[in-house]
């Protein structure tokens, strides 16, 4: 044997070893635990801001922004998928020969050798007893092999041969769950889109800061609805009208409520949830600080900026939200914005109903929102995996052949019936089974009853 073909060996007994199977299940397993307690990728990074640069690197490196789509998380799970691969190629040609191989008459070495067996003798004919056995197998749906001579009959008859391959379409049920678990995790995207009401969006913000991407058609909300409880402000429900593709030949209108999400070329969308938005521009009035006299009116969109009075200070203005806190304090509809100095900028949040908010920053001037109008959205999920499909498919298999596994087995019949000296009539009846003696340690007795 050559070095290539002695490489070759090593490498498939490696990856066809038992042992490495249950390596990588608990690695798996393990790994799996510990992603359910990293902290939230935020509070994360927060934490290694205090730490060595090395522990930053490590952190992205290994993916842990998005540990379960992380490259080594799913090369353990594609090492998996090789395994079971390996191992099954291993031993599946002996049990094709199995399945495959045509039933022997048995001898009667053959049958005394079982350990589930019966002999007794029969006052019945030679004749007569091969005629009730046969009618007893065949009642069970077996197919029978016999031969037959003046003085001794042998028989054999089997179901479930194909039974055998039961681990099998297991082990192709987990293949189809790694590779529908691989698709999703590397083909597929999970974020939000935030559309107003009469406005068309396809931008989706990916979950984890992973960025963006853009939807290959148009989504529009027609309209937005939220339902609340009777005398109460509180939401029943809340729902949206979206066309999908508007204007355009294949144009398409759906109804997306809460916990009835609606699919699209094979992207889904879950209602999750709503908010204002600005609409428009929004007027900022500048007041001197000291006296509190207008200093101007400045009409601004969000991501626009004006120049103060002062003609030093760059004010912009990022973003509405309608919910806002500090220190825990709810604040309402705010503007979230900045004020840019000799270089140095500084955060500036305009609460709508407080509008005196402004006035604790430091600087010649305070700013207070004097005009504006909002518009509703709906917020939501965007989500897309190719490999649900495959997951679903490997489900069933995994299912049956578990249940082939478990509670189906091959049962190997063998008989011989011989004449006796005395006129009598021997019968001599064994069963094998690939599963446990539970599955047939009763039907020898039977055939007993039945002769």
């Amino acid at each position: 044997m050559n070095l290539f073909d002695r490489t070759g060996k090593t490498l498939w007994d490696f990856f066809a070893s038992l042992k490495l199977c249950v390596f990588l299940f608990v690695s798996i397993t393990l790994f799996s635990i510990a992603g359910s307690f990293l902290p939230d990728t935020f509070i994360a990074l927060r934490y290694l801001e205090t730490k060595p640069e090395i522990f930053r690197t490590f952190f992205f490196f290994m993916g842990m922004d998005d540990f379960y789509s992380s490259w080594f998380f799913v090369l353990l799970i594609i090492l998996l998928g090789v395994n079971i691969i390996c191992c099954s190629f291993e031993r599946l040609p002996r049990i094709f020969k199995i399945v495959l191989k045509k039933p022997a008459v048995p001898s009667q070495k053959r049958i005394e050798a079982l350990k589930n067996k019966i002999k007794f003798q029969s006052e019945k004919s030679f004749d007569e007893v091969i005629g009730k056995s046969e009618k007893y197998l065949r009642k069970k749906r077996l197919k029978i092999y016999s031969s037959k001579n003046p003085d001794t009959y042998f028989c054999s008859a089997e179901k479930g041969r194909w039974t055998r391959l039961g681990v099998y379409i297991t082990h192709f049920g987990f293949l189809l769950l790694i590779a529908g678990g691989v698709t999703g995790a590397l083909g597929g995207f999970n974020g939000t889109i935030d559309i107003s009401e009469n406005a068309t969006g396809s931008i989706v913000n990916l979950f984890k800061n992973k960025g963006q991407i853009e939807l290959p058609f148009s989504v529009t909300c027609n309209s937005f609805e939220i339902k609340t409880y009777k005398n109460s402000q509180i939401p029943k429900s809340f729902e949206s009208e979206l066309v999908f593709d508007k204007g355009k030949v294949d144009e398409i209108k759906k109804r997306v409520k809460v916990n009835s999400p609606v699919k699209y070329k094979g992207i889904r969308f879950i209602q999750s949830g709503y908010g204002k938005a600005l609409q428009g521009d929004a007027k900022i009035g500048v007041y001197d600080i000291k006296n509190g006299e207008k200093k101007g009116e400045y009409i601004v969109g969000e991501g626009e900026s004006f120049i103060l009075p002062d003609k030093k200070t760059r004010f912009t203005l990022f973003y509405f939200t309608s919910k806002f806190q500090v220190s825990g304090f709810e604040l309402g509809e705010t503007f979230i914005c900045s004020a840019e100095k000799d270089g140095k900028v500084e955060p500036v949040a305009l609460p709508v109903k407080n509008p005196l908010f402004d006035k604790h920053r430091s600087g010649d001037f305070y700013l207070r929102v004097l005009d504006f109008k909002t518009v509703n959205y709906t917020s939501l999920q965007v989500s897309k995996d190719n490999g649900v499909p495959v997951v679903y498919a490997g489900f069933i298999f995994l299912l049956c052949g578990c249940f082939i596994s478990f509670f189906m087995c091959h049962k190997s019949y063998f008989l011989m019936i011989k004449k006796t000296d005395d006129y009598k009539t021997e019968v001599l009846f064994g069963i094998s089974s690939d599963k446990r003696k539970e599955f047939t340690e009763n039907e020898p007795e039977e055939l007993r009853a039945f002769l």
